[in-house]
């Protein structure tokens, strides 16, 4: 599949990726490379979405779990958060087992979740006070999108495309410093002025990314090239 992936890449009249970063990782693997376009991605907003308030007392990491999205880094500093928080926050780890047999030890505070629908996933963000993408890596940075979208604060990896997806709506922290998601993770959990700044931020930031755009901008280059 590696192969027939970069003979399309030679062989293709022009190429949608869907991020600077994806676009600079292709150019690495074929240097000629160049009849690139950056699409993004499309996200729908909710009119309106649930409050502090209104939330539950738990942090949602979602997504697959392998190597690649570093969840026990996450998981391991748990009591920690909780200590300093002095009281048990949930963290629900959801989505299906991936590659790299990654084990999710579960407790008291930490909750497994997997076959989650597209209607759970949704309701997963919208219940939770925190959204967390501590990953080595992404593409795009889909989960950070949906959950801003759902008007849930992010805390990401400054790695891969996150800070084009996030810009300055959210939190980019190095996803090995373990000392800095704890700070963070206890500050917008006890700060609620800044919770609502941050969903205020996040929201108008997932706003700028619609399927309209991303299909317009397909279309102009596909009328372009033809």
């Amino acid at each position: 599949t590696t192969r027939k992936f970069l003979y399309g890449l030679r062989r293709a009249r022009h190429v949608f990726c869907v991020s600077e970063d994806t676009k600079q990782c292709l150019q690495m693997l074929v240097p000629s490379l160049e009849r690139v376009t950056v699409t993004n991605e499309g996200v729908v907003c909710p009119v309106d979405v649930p409050s502090w308030s209104q939330r539950l007392e738990q942090v949602l990491i979602f997504g697959t779990v392998e190597p690649r999205k570093n969840i026990p880094f996450l998981v391991e500093l748990w009591p920690e958060v909780c200590r300093m928080l002095d009281r048990p926050v949930r963290l629900i780890v959801a989505g299906q087992d991936g590659w790299g047999n990654v084990v999710i030890e579960t407790n008291a505070t930490v909750e497994r979740r997997t076959n989650i629908t597209d209607e759970a996933r949704d309701i997963l963000f919208a219940q939770s006070r925190l959204v967390l993408v501590p990953s080595l890596h992404e593409g795009f940075g889909r989960v950070a999108l949906e959950a801003m979208a759902q008007g849930t604060p992010v805390i990401a990896s400054c790695r891969g495309a996150h800070p084009e997806v996030m810009g300055d709506a959210g939190t980019l922290l190095d996803p090995m410093d373990r000392q800095a998601w704890i700070e963070c993770v206890v500050q917008l959990l006890s700060d609620q002025v800044l919770w609502n700044h941050q969903q205020e931020m996040g929201r108008a930031r997932a706003a700028l990314f619609s399927w309209e755009e991303v299909a317009t901008r397909i279309l102009a280059v596909i009328a372009q090239n033809c």
